[in-house]
């Protein structure tokens, strides 16, 4: 899963994820959406903005190891 700002989701296309043997699972564009994807869904990493609406990717990162405490999580900066 990602989280991004619109003009940050480009990662999703920039990325072979195919050769990576990943699979991007969501590409959301704020903190809570994504927070309620991984209430159902299993993801093993997140990449995320540190800059994002609703919950800093700081803490939306807290929250999302409350819910799935083995996740990995990339917080980026541009």
């Amino acid at each position: 899963m990602t989280t991004a700002s619109p003009q940050k989701a480009s990662k999703k296309k920039n990325i072979d994820w195919s050769a990576l043997d990943a699979t991007v699972i969501a590409v959301e564009y704020n903190s809570l959406s994504a927070l309620d994807i991984l209430k159902d869904t299993h993801v093993d990493l997140i990449i995320s903005d540190i800059e994002m609406p609703d919950l800093d990717g700081i803490s939306m990162s807290q929250k999302a190891l409350e819910i799935q405490p083995f996740i990995k999580v990339i917080l980026v900066s541009l």
